[in-house]
């Protein structure tokens, strides 16, 4: 049984779009659950139709949420994939931006699972979810760059926990709105998901820990202000930096959510460049890079000569 108290920013919302903005499923599961009776709202004896309007403070009940068991995920030999290594347990790619990693809340096609699936099918077997196998970290469907996939059930259960543990060194290279006025600084702010924009983090008390390091690598003043920056997580928060470089009044270059769009890009300037871990199964250290991709590179070039 999930339940939950309808926050202020929904008021007034149908009750088909809550559910599939709080519980991250599509509006067709929201729909069925209605219909199949599975939905029930405090203080109200019927099961509310799809249209029904909520009110702040009511509590919603669901019996049961869409299993991910209903869905099979396809292998896709036509997906690109770039993969910069491979073995038995691990396999490190770097992702495509406007790629999504797993399928999930309405898009079942073109993702990088189902590349990898069609490439490693053993990976179908790996992990908790069948919607995500060997998944054991993500970066958002606009940035690019490296990243690794489990392709063993013990590989699978160490990195999680060396993940958790904070093993892992993750490095970003981003283009932020303006000119940081430090050449380096740590940001330690929880993150948590908005009250008021249910698709939105922000920063909030009570939520996660987050920790985002952060280096200038290069200041512009034309064609506008801006700083190219290295940025390193300590922690995994879902659109951690992007949360916590938009705090500092420098949202990242190009990105529509928490700043503004870029006339000459079509997604942040974020992108995973680098990646090191301790091997899961042999503890080898290990270091995986991934350049710049052309469009931000080109990008990047058009501050550098302005």
């Amino acid at each position: 049984m999930e339940e939950i108290s309808v926050p202020e920013s929904l008021s007034g919302e149908r009750i088909d779009r809550a559910l599939s903005l709080i519980f991250d499923i599509t509006r067709t599961e929201a729909i069925d659950l209605l219909s199949n009776g599975m939905v029930q709202v405090s203080g109200k004896s019927k099961t509310p139709t799809k249209s029904y309007r909520l009110t702040a403070g009511e509590v919603i009940l669901i019996a049961e949420l869409p299993s991910t068991n209903d869905f099979v995920v396809l292998p896709r030999p036509d997906i690109p994939l770039d993969i910069v290594f491979h073995d038995e347990d691990i396999v490190v790619v770097n992702k495509a931006a406007h790629q999504v990693v797993h399928p999930g809340s309405g898009r079942e096609d073109d993702t990088l699972v189902q590349a990898l699936l069609a490439r490693f099918p053993q990976i179908s077997e790996v992990g908790e979810d069948p919607l995500r196998p060997g998944v054991v970290h993500r970066l958002d469907k606009g940035t690019s760059g490296v990243m690794v996939f489990a392709l063993s059930n013990p590989a699978y259960e160490k990195m999680k926990t060396d993940i958790a543990s904070h093993h892992y060194r993750r490095i970003y290279l981003t283009m932020v709105e303006g000119l940081l006025d430090t050449n380096s600084a740590v940001v330690d702010a929880p993150i948590g998901r908005s009250d008021s924009q249910p698709r939105k983090m922000t920063l909030k008390s009570g939520g996660r820990r987050a920790i985002t390091r952060f280096e200038v690598l290069e200041r512009f003043e034309r064609p506008r202000d801006a700083t190219f920056v290295s940025v390193e997580l300590e922690t995994g928060r879902t659109h951690q930096i992007r949360v916590h470089m938009a705090s500092l009044g420098h949202p990242v270059l190009g990105d529509h959510l928490y700043g503004r769009p870029d006339d000459l890009l079509d997604r942040p300037f974020l992108h995973s460049s680098n990646l090191e871990l301790a091997h899961p199964i042999t503890g080898e250290e290990m270091t995986f890079s991934a350049a710049l991709p052309k469009d931000l590179e080109i990008r990047l070039h058009h501050f550098r000569t302005a």
